[in-house]
């Protein structure tokens, strides 16, 4: 079986008790390898020693249930089940004596081969039992009594079934003779074997019990000594890391505190390479900046201070200028809407000639053409006169066949007699009406020759109108084209003065503009004075000392 020894409880990598003490330089040592082990391996460090130390412990505790479970075995399997065979064996004999007894008492009774039946029974019982017990585990030292023990009882085996054979015979006396002489001995030196063997296995069992109580307090002790080693672990890696990162911490926010306070010129020392000496350093590094910014600050402050009052004295004198530039451009502006002005009503006046001589063009123009119109109704008027001359012959040939049509009708309603009276009459009505449209016709040829006559006349005349129409309606266009040409020239002059007025006037604007925003910089100087001064104020609070 395997042994467990109390050198396998203490892990490789825990001290010696009795180890001699560090010297100073590697007690350096260590401490430069603790301000160089960052926080991660620390961390790491501790979390496997102590998983190491879960592991030894659990290892412990497994192979210390391991070593209960087979000394619980080994009791039960071979001590127990063997003292509970040995003890039912001699149970069995001492039962098979006892029944012997009452049949040798009563060899002729009843129930006497009744009782050496059971007492055989008993017998073969209790060897079975013995077989039992011979057929388990033993260790070394025991097979030798058990085979003194097994000789024992065969022969006690013989001296019994010589025993029973007198008994069955009914020989009390034989019987008694070798229970006396014989069995009792016998018996006796079996009792006196097992005996022995009970102590030995007694003994064989106290001595597994003694190896099962060292290795319990050799477990116990190596799993308090494991734990309370993981407690100091777990409390020295506690304080450890405490002091790690709270100590750092601490020294960060008191740092923090110092610099909201305005005191840049604390030192900030890095005394250690992990984490929190990274952190230490990244403030360090944080204060030099912001220290060297607050300086630049302070400096600026003072050249802006001076660049702000060369710029408000500039900009007032630039002012004071700018509003005598102002002054004059707004004179010359003056001028200049006045001049603009009288260009303008001369252009006014020149358009309004030209139009005048455009409105005269135009009244010639339609003069010339109402002239033409009127000789073109001249001409229709005399054609229409010379149709009116070709009807009127047409009605008076007219008129001339129905005084003819009438004569005649006149006539054969003479030789109709009564009957033609009425048509007669007709004939003579018409025949009237035809000499009254003759003469009509007569009389308005007469006045239409009248009238193409005068419609001549008319004609010539319209045709002399439209001549003269004509010289007046170029005299007319070449007036126009003149007042044309003075409105554009007129205007050409108001354009340009309008021009140079609006140029005058912008640069008015924008010298008041100037002004303006010479005015606003030199406000804006003023302010940018004052904000300099009080960030001046709110910087000089903080103090920058010497940084680290």
């Amino acid at each position: 079986m395997t042994s467990i020894t109390a050198a396998a409880v203490v892990p490789s990598g825990a001290p010696a008790l009795h180890a001699a003490p560090a010297s100073p330089a590697a007690h350096d040592d260590r401490a430069a390898r603790r301000r160089t082990m960052s926080l991660q391996a620390r961390i790491a460090l501790t979390m496997a020693l102590l998983a190491a130390l879960m592991t030894a412990i659990g290892g412990l505790g497994l192979a210390g249930a391991w070593r209960a479970n087979r000394a619980n075995q080994d009791t039960y399997e071979n001590k127990l089940t063997a003292a509970v065979h040995i003890g039912n064996a001699e149970l069995l004999i001492a039962r098979t004596r006892l029944v012997l007894g009452g049949a040798m008492a009563q060899p002729d009774g009843p129930r006497a081969q009744e009782q050496i039946g059971h007492a055989s029974e008993f017998f073969r019982q209790s060897d079975d039992e013995w077989r039992s017990f011979v057929a388990e585990p033993h260790e070394d030292g025991e097979a030798s009594l058990i085979e003194a023990a097994s000789q024992r009882r065969d022969a006690m085996r013989d001296g019994m079934n010589a025993f029973i054979g007198a008994l069955k015979a009914g020989d009390r006396a034989a019987a008694q003779q070798i229970g006396t002489s014989r069995l009792s001995p016998l018996f006796n030196d079996m009792s006196g074997a097992n005996d022995q063997l009970k102590r030995t296995l007694y003994a064989n069992a106290k001595r597994s019990y003694d190896a099962a109580e060292r290795y319990f307090h050799l477990f116990f002790t190596a799993s308090a000594v494991m734990i309370a080693f993981g407690v100091a672990t777990a409390a020295f890696s506690w304080f450890s890391l405490r002091r790690a990162i709270m100590k750092p911490l601490n020294d960060a926010l008191a740092h923090f505190d110092a610099i909201a306070a305005g005191d840049l010129g604390r030192p900030i020392g890095r005394y250690r390479d992990d984490e929190m000496g990274r952190l230490l350093g990244g403030l360090r590094n944080m204060q030099a900046q912001l220290a060297q910014t607050v300086t630049a600050v302070r400096d600026s402050c003072r050249s802006i201070g001076a660049a702000t009052g060369e710029i408000a004295a500039g900009t007032l004198d630039l002012s004071s200028r700018t509003e005598e530039q102002a002054a004059s451009l707004e004179q010359t502006a003056a001028s200049m809407t006045e001049l603009t002005e009288t260009v303008r009503q001369n252009a006014a006046r020149a358009r309004d000639a030209h139009t005048i001589a455009d409105d005269a063009s135009a009244a010639a123009r339609d003069s010339s053409g109402a002239i033409a119109r009127v000789s073109d109704t001249m001409g229709r008027i005399e054609a229409s006169a010379r149709k009116i001359a070709d009807i009127t012959g047409i009605i008076e040939g007219i008129a001339f066949q129905t005084n003819i049509l009438a004569l005649n009708a006149a006539v054969e309603a003479a030789r109709a007699g009564a009957h033609g009276r009425g048509f007669a009459v007709v004939a003579s009505e018409v025949r009237s009406l035809a000499q009254h449209a003759s003469t009509a016709a007569k009389e308005i040829g007469e006045l239409i020759g009248g009238s193409v006559g005068a419609a001549a006349d008319g004609t010539r005349q319209v045709a002399d109108a439209e001549q003269s129409i004509g010289r007046i309606l170029d005299a007319a266009q070449r007036f126009a084209d003149m007042m044309g040409g003075i409105a554009d020239a007129a205007d050409q002059q108001r354009t340009g003065i309008e021009q140079v007025d609006a140029a005058i006037n912008l640069m008015d604007s924008i010298t008041q503009q100037n002004a303006a925003l010479v005015e606003e910089a030199s406000a804006a100087a003023q302010a940018l004075d004052q904000q300099s001064q009080e960030l001046g104020r709110q910087v000089a609070r903080f103090s920058v000392g010497q940084t680290a």
